[in-house]
């Protein structure tokens, strides 16, 4: 291949790009002027031109780092397609295929090396990578070095180490997603650690002295094209149901287990065969436990796919280059931030509109406590991802919080003229609208709370049960019939009684007036609340034995 002398030559004869960005520009300036940088770029806007357009322009080769298998592959496929030839480093490879990379590297047949950090800790593999003339080093999915590094991936702390032994000075670390201390943890193990002098003995390493910090490059990190919404829900079966049926196509739906997915799937497919089967949403799952020809399978049927919905876990589409992603879904929220914006990122990769869309319960906040600020926000929920990253401030271009502000706004100002205390009235409740959203109840929570109310000790807790899924499934729209199980309505009570918002009396169900409660409480005088509490122990015991008995006879 070529070598080219200008970038944006190589990026429009190679890659067909016809310009460059400018944040694009300035990280492929510092790999060519032999920096260290930690480049921060939004999912979808190009890193990989960051790392690829200096691989044609830089004499030797370029060392390319990814987490993982499926994401090495879909770059290799990619490669091969610009005729940028690429050979893959991996666990399980032959002796044979092994020393066919090799030589290919050797006769200037390949000018990318891909790898994991795994097969770079085998010493007789990084001794052969010390005489293959590497130019530079880039490690994708930089965060990871962070967030994998010290729990089940140490073979990303042991990373500054085999850049120190290689001694390359060119290093990369790309990332879409980095707060302060995780960009301050890659400047650690990346760069703090490899700017030591190697002592190794091999003729092939070379001694480098380098900066202990990596200039950082950071982009405009906001994703105007995505739209940010929360949809608060007790039961996630039905929430899910309806929101796959209203996305747009193709879907993604991220799981935070694997069982979670299969289940998920499960249930969307068997829903979309009943309704349509003659025109029924394809529906797939995808986690780490299937086998690698499944994975192929579901990861070629997706890409292909113009209407599919692929329930997942985070095993698939980091840095999966499938750009025409319309909806991302999480079912379930994950245990941080950074993978929050990175799966929400999979959407819109084209620049085209796209949404991101979390489902949210009371129960989520005690398991997720990282997703609750973003869940609960009181201001545009776009700001608040762009802060935690320490990024721009952005007009919000799509939120469901902004949107309720400006519709509020809207409407204050067209009742202006016609009534003046009406208006009034209105922009007093545009101004409560963020306090609003910041405790907003499941709107499920609330329909099957209220019917309690209304029924306040009229129905056993099981009848309450079936009579509640009637109800619920009649006032489901969307078209959606019989959505809600009776596991569902279960679901949403046992979440009422954890909130004490409700409790079973004498087998029945009833809501909890917890302030009329407390306040009859404090009229009374100690030794009588003592009394009283007692009488109410005995009777919750009585009421539990009378329930036993009625389910033996």
């Amino acid at each position: 291949m070529k070598q080219y002398t200008d970038m944006d030559e190589a990026a429009r004869e190679v890659f067909t790009v016809a310009k460059l960005l400018h944040w694009q520009r300035v990280s492929i300036a510092n790999t060519l002027a032999g920096k260290r940088q930690i480049v921060i770029l939004p999912t979808g806007y190009g890193k990989s031109l960051c790392f690829l357009v200096p691989a044609v322009m830089l004499p030797g080769v370029t060392l390319i780092i990814y987490p993982l298998l499926a994401l090495m592959k879909d770059q290799k496929r990619r490669m091969d397609a610009s005729a940028l030839h690429a050979v893959v480093l991996k666990g399980g490879q032959t002796k044979k295929e092994r020393d066919d990379a090799f030589l290919r590297i050797s006769q200037g047949k390949a000018r990318v090396i891909i790898a994991n950090p795994e097969i770079l800790l085998v010493p007789a593999v990084l001794h052969r990578l010390g005489a293959c003339n590497i130019s530079h080093i880039a490690i994708d999915e930089a965060h990871c070095v962070s967030e994998w590094g010290e729990s089940f991936r140490p073979a990303y702390t042991k990373l500054g180490d085999i850049i120190a032994r290689l001694g390359v000075q060119r290093v990369t670390a790309l990332t879409a997603t980095a707060s302060p201390p995780v960009l301050e943890r890659i400047q650690t193990l990346l760069f703090e650690t490899s700017a030591c002098v190697s002592t190794h003995n091999s003729p092939h390493m070379r001694r480098i002295h380098s900066s202990p910090r990596a200039e950082i490059v950071r982009g405009n990190l906001d994703r105007p094209n995505i739209h940010y919404r929360v949809r608060y829900a007790a039961a996630k079966r039905p929430a899910l149901l309806s929101e796959v049926l209203k996305a747009e196509k193709p879907c993604v739906v991220f799981c935070s287990t694997r069982k979670l997915s299969e289940e998920h799937a499960r249930m969307l497919s068997a829903y979309f065969q009943a309704q349509a089967p003659e025109d029924q949403c394809p529906v797939r799952f995808y986690h780490a436990g299937m086998t690698k020809p499944e994975k192929k399978a579901i990861e070629d049927w997706f890409f292909a796919s113009k209407n599919g919905v692929l329930c997942c876990t985070s095993a698939y589409g980091m840095g999966v280059d499938k750009s025409d992603i319309r909806t991302c879904i999480h079912a379930e929220s994950p245990s941080k931030i950074e993978f929050f914006i990175q799966e929400a990122g999979r959407a819109g990769r084209d620049k085209k509109a796209a949404h991101s869309v979390l489902l949210w319960s009371s129960v989520d906040k005690r398991h997720f406590p990282a997703l609750a600020g973003y869940a609960h926000t009181t201001r545009c929920r776009r700001q608040f991802l762009l802060d935690y990253l320490d990024g721009e401030q952005a007009t919000c271009s799509g939120c469901d919080i902004c949107e309720q502000e400006a519709k509020a706004q809207e409407n204050a100002n067209s009742n202006a003229r016609t009534s003046t205390k009406h208006a009034q009235s209105l922009l007093a409740a545009t101004k409560n609208v963020r306090t609003e959203n910041a405790t907003t109840q499941e709107a499920d929570s609330a329909q099957i709370l209220q019917w309690i109310q209304k029924n306040r000790l009229r129905y056993r807790e099981e009848d309450a049960v079936s009579l509640l899924q009637d109800e619920m499934n009649k006032s489901e729209k969307n078209g959606t019939d019989h959505v809600w199980e009776l596991q569902d309505i279960r679901t949403v009570l046992a979440a009422l009684k954890d909130e004490k918002k409700i409790q079973t009396r004498l087998g029945k169900l009833s809501t909890v007036n917890a302030r009329r409660t407390k306040k009859l409480l404090t009229r009374l005088p100690h030794r009588q609340r003592h009394q009283l509490h007692r009488l109410r122990r005995q009777i919750r015991q009585l009421a539990q034995g009378l329930e036993r008995l009625q389910q033996i006879f």
